[in-house]
């Protein structure tokens, strides 16, 4: 069966009380797949939490693999994260353009978990109503003079 809420949860399946429970009430039905609210589900990444991603860039008859530090900015549905890519440099300290699937714009992504490894720095703040990061360049509302609901105090450049 397909669980489609514990896709992207870091709650071991074997263990978790509530896709059990669900597993036993659906055993003989013959449902295949199932979506259910699921007060107890922890999302591999979080708000703020950094992460590397990797694509690839096709050049001439080669394709590269270079490594971006990233920030989570939210979790659009289970197993799928809007992230905000470092400024135009890779890991590796080389310029790249910040993504190949850079379709929103100003560097941000739309990326699977399992595309993402943790990486060991602290949390940054997130702003939840406009994505800005701490840190990166100042991209926010509160910069002008439309402020959305829940918007955070950002620094002036």
């Amino acid at each position: 069966m397909n669980y489609r809420t514990c896709y992207g949860c870091k709650i071991d399946p074997s263990t978790c009380a509530r896709r059990i429970g669900l597993r036993d009430a659906l055993r003989g039905l013959g449902i295949r797949s199932v979506s259910f609210r699921c007060d107890d589900r922890a999302p591999v990444f979080n708000p703020g939490d950094r992460a590397t991603v990797t694509w690839r860039f096709p050049i001439d008859y080669e394709e590269f693999d270079v490594e971006f530090a990233v920030t989570v900015i939210e979790e659009r549905k289970p197993g799928r994260y809007y992230v905000r890519v470092d400024d135009g440099r890779s890991l590796e300290g080389d310029d790249w353009p910040s993504c190949p699937n850079d379709l929103t714009g100003g560097g941000h992504a739309n990326v699977s978990f399992t595309r993402l490894k943790p990486l060991d720095e602290e949390r940054r703040k997130v702003c939840p109503a406009c994505g800005w990061v701490e840190g990166l360049a100042v991209v926010c509302y509160a910069s002008s003079y439309h402020v959305p609901k829940g918007c955070v105090e950002v620094p002036a450049p």
